[in-house]
């Protein structure tokens, strides 16, 4: 879901993420960080700020994926980013459909979900 955010391919992006809400538990941190980006994508950021908030509340043995949430946090709170034209400008710089170069910044810390 969140490659397809950063794309800024939104239908695929909230296919994946509403699949990924259908099969995780509300006690899993995932479930929070996939739904606070599912509401990131109408633009209502602080109630996806309120979810990724929840998942690093609950995560307690995955720093990574508190890493990410907290990257997502903070890009929604800018006021450079607008994920619903799929800009996410304050993620890396970028053009629509294109991947970042190296050196630009990327949100995905590498993790596994072996604990949550």
């Amino acid at each position: 879901g969140l490659l397809h955010i950063f794309l800024g391919e939104q239908n695929d992006a909230k296919l994946c993420l509403s699949r990924l809400l259908d099969i995780q538990d509300e006690n899993n941190p995932v479930y929070w960080f996939a739904k606070g980006m599912l509401i990131s994508l109408d633009s209502k950021s602080q109630d996806a700020i309120d979810c990724l908030e929840k998942g690093i509340e609950l995560n307690k043995a995955n720093a990574p994926l508190n890493e990410d949430m907290r990257k997502y946090i903070d890009a929604l709170s800018s006021s450079s980013v607008e994920v619903n034209d799929g800009s996410l400008a304050a993620l890396g710089e970028h053009s629509k459909n294109k991947l970042p170069e190296a050196g630009n910044k990327f949100l995905l810390t590498n993790y596994k979900d072996d604990s949550v």
